[in-house]
């Protein structure tokens, strides 16, 4: 399923900006979180939009982040 927010003039905007090298310092806790749980499900065989597993991503890597909180909280 489609995420009709992301248009494909979004998608070719961000291959022409992905071209472009990123330093890594700019990738937060957030985004590795969110790239490894996406690297997690397609490598276990899950099919989803690209969208919807980005989308997905980010979720349950605020739901780490809350997690990774408390637990330190504890300490």
């Amino acid at each position: 399923m489609s995420n009709p927010a992301v248009t494909q003039k979004d998608m070719d905007e961000f291959k022409r900006n992905s071209l472009r090298k990123t330093p890594i310092m700019e990738i937060t806790l957030r985004d590795y979180m969110a790239a490894k749980y996406m690297q997690g499900t397609i490598s276990a065989g899950g099919i989803y939009s690209q969208a919807d597993l980005a989308k997905e991503a980010y979720q349950m890597a605020d739901a780490m982040l809350v997690v990774r909180k408390i637990t330190l909280n504890r300490k």
